[in-house]
């Protein structure tokens, strides 16, 4: 994008001198004083239908009155306008202007009579190059010196193959050269947005190698050499040069590549083949057009490809209603911009076709409508950066799934590396300790209870995973009554002091807290608590034990020391099957705190994990009391 900009920078400056180069002209004469109010009074209009009457026959016509800007429509006659213009209170001491504007698809000329009373014709328009015309300069136009037409009217006959209207002015040369300049350089600003256009989307073109853009392309440099033409640069440009025959090629050829761009665009966004075979068919007859141009007179040719273009109008609003989505256009926009497209294209064609009277915005519709295809190209380009930005926020999406999927895989294996650990040391170790007991010829005291608690760990161990498993699935059916929290606490305790002898608990707090709670799964919880704290614990120290009741919420932390190195990841002390590397030697699933989190979320509850100090660790464990 920032190559467009530079790139639009330069083509400004460039524009910018092209028109200054044909802009200039020298200024004869002084510049207009004020108070000599120079301009047009009155405009007559006489239309001569065979085109062949002279002037002499002409000035005793009955003249029409008119206007300074008239809509006239295509014709094949001869237009005739008759100006008087008002007497200035100063008289000009440079020469007058008599600007006629009109596409230059014409012949122009000025009839007024001379000292003698003969009448003399100044020639102008099209097929004149632009060195021998009066006003060298794109725009059509008289020079004349005041004392020449002073106190007489001005005949203007003007015959064109694309008359659709004209306006007309009066002036010194120094008063209207300054708003010559001014309608130049919008024209210019115009150019450049055109060629900026075709920049975009050969760029576009060049990006996502599709032939539409690459097409789209052509149109609008075939449009743009036309619009040239039409206005009369071409002639600016090579000014020794008949243009007329240029134009009527280029107008014809410009209408051509539009149909191609409109009909691929088309086929892009899925229209309905009998609406692209109609199209298809006009593009043919509009080829035979072109190809005829040696054998058509000029007007014909511009006539038969008009009506070929507004028959193409009708395939546009058939195609609006068919219009499907595609990359390179929205639906919604393509149907906006083609309604628009349509109606410019009806303002100036029906006309021609005598479907509707002319009306004075007819004469700007071809330029307006070269305006809106500068609108699509911008809409492409729009299109296409937005097309990246969702491209790229889905390719970021898809980046962030593929962290986290590797993520949860990464956490599946090291669960599933804990699972076989788990289940092949605890199962190992039981089947080891049954195989010694049992190869002895009997089965002494100190063996078999060594075989109770291996198979009581097995035990354990399946009933580990049963819970967790029913706690995954949901399996869980609570009963919950009202217990004393502080007996049932001492009871697990007790239980805890059987499986190991050395086991010392230290209490605090609540010696009596009712609460409501299924006594199965929260005797579960106590269980995994205190026998986690009391197999980390480091030897010789108790496990301290505080049990309070506030503002209707039980409340148990139970603390342990532990040797440094034994301390656990604290962001995987609560997952499924964990268990530090420096403990695995000692007996247990790792799903002791799985088991208790899962659960306490079940009753209500919830709990935390964290160190206080260099070895001492608390679990805190909430649930409501529901008294």
């Amino acid at each position: 994008m920032r190559h467009l900009i530079y790139l639009t920078l330069v083509l400004s400056v460039v524009a910018g001198l092209l028109v200054a180069s044909i802009a200039q002209a020298p200024v004869i004469g002084p510049v207009h004083e004020p108070g000599a109010d120079l301009r047009i009074s009155a405009v007559g209009h006489f239309y001569d239908d065979s085109g062949r009457k002279e002037i002499e026959e002409i000035v005793t016509e009955a003249f029409a009155p008119g206007q300074t800007e008239m809509a006239l429509g295509y014709s094949s006659g001869r237009h005739w306008f008759r100006l008087d213009l008002t007497q200035p209170e100063t008289v000009p001491s440079g020469r007058v202007l008599i600007q006629f504007g009109m596409g230059n698809l014409d012949d122009v000329r000025l009839h007024y009579r001379d000292a003698s009373g003969a009448w003399k014709v100044v020639l102008t328009g099209d097929q004149v190059p632009l060195a021998q015309r009066p006003l060298q300069l794109p725009t059509l136009g008289f020079l004349l010196a005041w004392e020449e037409i002073a106190g007489q009217s001005l005949y203007l006959s003007v015959q064109s193959v694309s008359t659709i209207g004209v306006y007309f002015r009066a002036g010194e040369y120094a008063e209207l050269i300054s708003h010559l300049l001014a309608i130049r350089m919008l024209y210019a600003i115009f150019v450049v947005l055109l060629v900026l256009g075709l920049v975009a989307t050969g760029w576009l073109y060049l990006r996502l190698n599709d032939p539409v853009f690459l097409i789209f392309a052509g149109s609008q440099a075939t449009y743009l050499v036309a619009s040239l033409s039409y206005f009369g640069y071409l002639g600016a440009i090579f000014p020794t040069m008949v243009t007329d025959r240029i134009t009527t090629f280029w107008l014809p050829l410009s209408y051509l590549t539009s149909m191609i761009f409109h009909l691929s665009l088309f086929r892009a966004m899925q229209v309905d083949r009998r609406v692209l075979r109609a199209g298809l068919f006009l593009l043919l007859a509009q080829i035979a057009v072109i190809a005829m141009q040696g054998v058509l007179h000029s007007q014909v040719m511009l006539e038969i490809a008009v009506v070929l273009t507004g028959l193409f109008v009708l395939v546009i609003l058939l195609a609006i209603r068919t219009m499907g989505e595609s990359s390179i256009l929205p639906r919604n926009w393509a149907r906006s911009f083609y309604a628009a497209y349509a109606t410019t294209a009806a303002l100036w064609i029906l006309p021609v076709l005598g479907l509707m009277p002319v009306l004075p915005l007819t004469i700007f519709m071809p330029a307006i409508q070269g305006g809106l295809t500068l609108v699509l190209a911008f809409l492409m380009l729009v299109t296409f950066f937005r097309n990246q930005g969702q491209r790229a926020a889905r390719a970021q999406a898809a980046l962030q799934g593929m962290r986290l999927e590797a993520e949860v895989q990464a956490r599946l294996s090291r669960a599933y590396r804990d699972l076989l650990w788990t289940v092949s040391h605890e199962v190992g170790t039981t089947v080891t300790v049954l195989r010694l007991g049992l190869s002895s010829p009997s089965v002494s005291a100190v063996n078999h209870q060594r075989m109770d608690r291996a198979l009581d760990g097995l035990e354990r161990l399946v009933e580990d995973f049963s819970r967790t498993e029913r706690l995954e699935l949901g399996d869980i059916r609570l009963t919950p009554s009202a217990v004393d929290a502080a007996a049932i606490l001492r009871e697990e305790a007790d239980r805890c002091r059987q499986d190991a002898a050395e086991a010392r608990f230290l209490f605090s707090g609540a010696t009596s807290l009712p609460i409501r709670v299924d006594e199965l799964y929260f005797r579960l919880v106590l269980s995994n608590l205190l026998s986690n704290a009391m197999k980390y614990c480091s030897p010789g120290t108790p496990v301290w034990i505080n049990l309070r009741g506030a503002m209707g919420q039980m409340t148990l932390e139970v603390e342990n020391d532990c040797p440094s190195a034994s301390l656990p990841d604290a962001e995987r002390v609560f997952d499924a099957f964990y268990r530090a590397p420096q403990v695995l030697a000692k007996p247990g699933s790792g799903l002791g705190l799985y088991i208790v989190r899962q659960l306490l979320k079940l009753l209500g509850g919830g709990c935390k994990w964290e160190v206080l100090g260099q070895n001492r660790v608390r679990v805190t464990a909430w649930l409501p009391m529901h008294d």
